[in-house]
């Protein structure tokens, strides 16, 4: 999220709300599973989207990132909240 809010909901979980600095997404790309939620931008919102491929290139170029991302996939697919600001 570049700029903006934007809510992401889970069938069996209360919604959360991210904003500036938050990613979501990434759970479908790490695992190689359908996306797990549904997002819904209000207000008005920037999003940045990348491919699969430079996702990938993303993290095979910078190991911090690759580890945030890879802890923030897992938290959220077990079902916890976690945002990143």
């Amino acid at each position: 999220v570049v700029r903006g809010k934007v809510a992401i909901q889970k069938s069996d979980t209360p919604s959360i709300v991210l904003g500036q600095g938050d990613c979501f997404g990434e759970i479908a790309l790490f695992k190689g599973v359908p996306r797990t939620a549904t997002a819904t931008c209000f207000d008005d919102s920037i999003l940045m989207r990348l491919s699969g491929g430079d996702f990938w290139t993303i993290l095979l170029t910078n190991l911090g990132v690759a580890l945030t991302l890879e802890k923030v996939a897992n938290i959220r697919y077990k079902g916890e909240i976690l945002t990143l600001t």
